[in-house]
């Protein structure tokens, strides 16, 4: 009886050696990590050498030598040259980039949310309205934007010279009924790019409309059931029960639609660091992107900052 005694083993003994030693949150724990390492590779080898690489070349002159580049310490100058020496970088480029940002997400947005809401519901044709707002999308992210806004410019190109902004519709200029009514020309030109923007902007809402959707449908039916029993209006129910619910996907949204718009191939300060790059002026090209970089993660923060606030989460 005494043997048979001792060969017996506790549960935890005749468990193996490694899950003896790994508990279950443990376990978990290395599973996750290894799901997230792909992610974590990626983060470092495409994002964090080339954003230090972009750092080295800001506070560096940049010259090609035997075919490789060369990089000396230039204590700061490429930094005084974007804020004393560029007459152009601030007031025509960085500002007006600005501009376009503060008017353009509000409408996209709204009009996102807007459809969003609107395509929730059960109707006849709602797979095809769907993929309608989500197909420019597929083809922004393609040449064939590239091809229709290349054809445009070159209907408005006079004589060798561009005659105004490449828009992909454009509405009746009202600079001479303005101007009539004594509206200032700076309120006149802002209203003329929204009106001939509309379009363009809708282009740009697919994601945003998606994330939404994805929002909206993950109400509660039972909270609209409730709330049309005691008798809610429409108006109601979205500011008491659908802004509320998808004001964390909101935040999101509003934040990639900043960015998004920040990194546009039609973006002024793009553009200008695609001339410095091609003229190979890679340092002050570098320069001035981290500067743009620097001054959108500093708006970001403020709207989260503001914004982060009213958010509503389910665990609240």
């Amino acid at each position: 009886m005494s043997k048979k005694a001792n060969n017996l083993k506790t549960p935890a003994d005749a468990l193996p050696v490694a899950k003896r030693f790994l508990t279950f949150e443990r376990r978990k724990s290395i599973a996750g990590l290894c799901f997230v390492s792909p992610w974590i590779l990626g983060v470092i080898i495409f994002f964090l050498v080339p954003m230090i690489t972009a750092v080295r070349y800001t506070f560096s002159d940049i010259q090609m030598v035997n075919g490789k580049f060369t990089l000396e310490w230039n204590n700061f100058e490429n930094y005084k040259w974007v804020f004393t020496q560029d007459p152009t970088f601030i007031p025509d480029e960085l500002v007006p980039s600005l501009t376009e940002m503060a008017w353009q997400v509000p409408i996209v947005v709204l009009f996102s949310v807007f459809v969003a809401v609107l395509i929730k519901d059960k109707f006849f044709g709602r797979t095809l309205a769907r993929a309608v707002f989500f197909l420019p999308v597929i083809v922004s992210s393609g040449v064939v934007i590239n091809i229709l806004k290349n054809g445009i410019m070159a209907g408005q190109t006079v004589g060798g010279e561009l005659e105004g902004a490449a828009y992909m519709f454009s509405a009746p200029s009202f600079t001479t009924i303005f101007n009539d009514l004594g509206v200032p020309a700076q309120i006149t030109n802002i209203v003329s790019s929204v009106v001939n923007e509309v379009f363009d902007l809708t282009w740009k809402c697919g994601v945003q409309i998606l994330l939404l959707l994805a929002a909206v449908n993950n109400i509660p039916s039972s909270s609209y059931e409730v709330a049309d029993m005691e008798g809610a209006t429409g108006w109601e129910k979205f500011w008491k029960i659908t802004f509320p619910m998808i004001s964390s996907t909101l935040l999101v949204t509003i934040i990639y639609s900043i960015i998004d718009c920040f990194t546009d191939s039609e973006n002024l300060v793009m553009k200008r660091m695609m001339e410095l790059v091609n003229k190979g002026a890679y340092d002050q090209g570098t320069t001035i992107v981290m500067v743009y970089c620097i001054c959108v993660l500093a708006i970001i923060g403020v709207v989260y900052a503001i914004i982060g606030r009213f958010v509503f989460y389910y665990n609240d």
